[in-house]
């Protein structure tokens, strides 16, 4: 996947990514923080498997703390761009401070008590009292070419405040300190409580988030079931190793052993041997026989079998098969001979084979011929 000039990926390719998402809008900044940590490259968001490895074999309080570390001190993630409800016209020129902005709202966070709920507005209020200036040097409230998303007019001088300095303060709330498990939200979004985790961040404490690991689930049909609650490491060698399958639960993912997956782990450098290792160890030693024999076959052998999409074409007499056969514009597209009147026809040839008999003068019935 290639990103855009400005760092971003294609809807394009968004919108194919969506059903594997939990949190689509926490991508691009997730996309930035993982490049500042040297575990992606550019522009082809390559992951660095060795250094992604090591680290999602820390403990998830590590992970998120490295995340959110990154995240806070980060020069190369810039909040205020990503404000959905904003648009800024030549945003690679606007002067913009990332860092102190959200050092300044960190801080006014910290003040507030721990264990309850807050209005949201409420807290953007105080902030636009007590320091409405946090991220406008001087107080300058026009140097900026920002635009509203849904009005589509320019928000200038000191009466868009709420526009655009609240709209960021909304948005570092709703966002990242939520997609980092530092806030969490009301159904409504329009109160927030802080988190442990957001106090453990402002006061530089050790993150412990408590887990209990459990093994990945090997089906006898290929399927590799892994939990959201399991090693994380684990999760990524399966991905490796297996088709990912969307699906809606939130509690765990489905990667599907196939020709394919295995041929691009094998391409990878991953042996048969380290793949059934691998599932033996994480499945808690319960690899299911008969995968273990399927993939040792597969390692020797290759496929026991192949399935390919094919038609059957069914003809009146022998001699209408013996002409197809021995024509060299109808022969090519010819597979197996099933049959005295019958032989394989792959299926993108359909439409090939139909207009080389029409010049020949023989007419084809195709089952799907009103689909044209």
């Amino acid at each position: 996947v290639s990103v855009a000039a400005d760092g971003t990926i294609s809807a394009s390719t968004l919108e194919r990514l969506q059903p594997f998402l939990r949190q689509p809008a926490a991508l691009n900044m997730l996309l930035t923080l993982l490049q500042e940590m040297g575990l992606l490259s550019t522009p082809e968001l390559q992951l660095e498997s060795d250094k992604t490895r090591k680290f999602l074999a820390r403990g998830r309080g590590e992970q998120l703390h490295a995340l959110a570390q990154t995240w806070r001190g980060s020069k190369l993630w810039m909040d205020m761009l990503n404000v959905p409800s904003l648009h800024f016209d030549h945003a690679d020129s606007v002067q913009l401070e990332p860092v102190q902005a959200r050092a300044t709202i960190l801080g006014h966070l910290n003040n507030l008590g721990a264990a309850n709920w807050y209005d949201l507005e409420a807290f953007i209020s105080f902030v636009r009292m007590h320091d409405p200036d946090f991220q406008r040097p001087a107080g300058d409230y026009d140097s900026w070419y920002v635009r509203s998303e849904s009005r589509g007019g320019y928000l200038h001088g000191f009466a868009s405040w709420d526009h655009v300095d609240g709209a960021f303060i909304r948005y570092l709330v709703t966002g990242p300190l939520h997609w980092l498990g530092l806030a969490d939200l009301s159904v409504t979004q329009d109160r927030f409580q802080l988190t442990q985790l957001f106090y453990s961040l402002t006061q530089d404490k050790t993150w412990r988030i408590p887990e209990k690991q459990r093994p990945l689930i090997i089906q006898t049909d290929g399927v590799i079931v892994a939990f959201a609650a399991g090693s994380r490491a684990d999760r990524f060698l399966a991905s490796r190793l297996g088709e990912w399958e969307p699906l809606h639960n939130q509690e765990i993912y489905i990667y599907r052993l196939s020709t394919k997956s295995l041929q691009r782990a094998i391409g990878a450098g991953i042996s048969i041997e380290q793949i059934l290792t691998f599932l033996r160890r994480a499945s808690g030693d319960k690899l299911p026989q008969s995968l273990r024999q399927a993939l040792r076959h597969w390692g020797k052998e290759g496929s026991a079998a192949h399935l390919t999409n094919m038609l059957v074409l069914r003809v009146a007499s022998q001699s209408v098969l013996r002409c197809l056969q021995e024509n060299a514009q109808t022969r090519r597209y010819l597979g197996e001979t099933l049959g005295p009147c019958t032989v394989h026809v792959h299926n993108h040839h359909r439409k090939d084979l139909r207009d080389n008999m029409m010049r020949m003068g023989l007419l084809l019935q195709m089952d799907d011929e009103y689909r044209g």
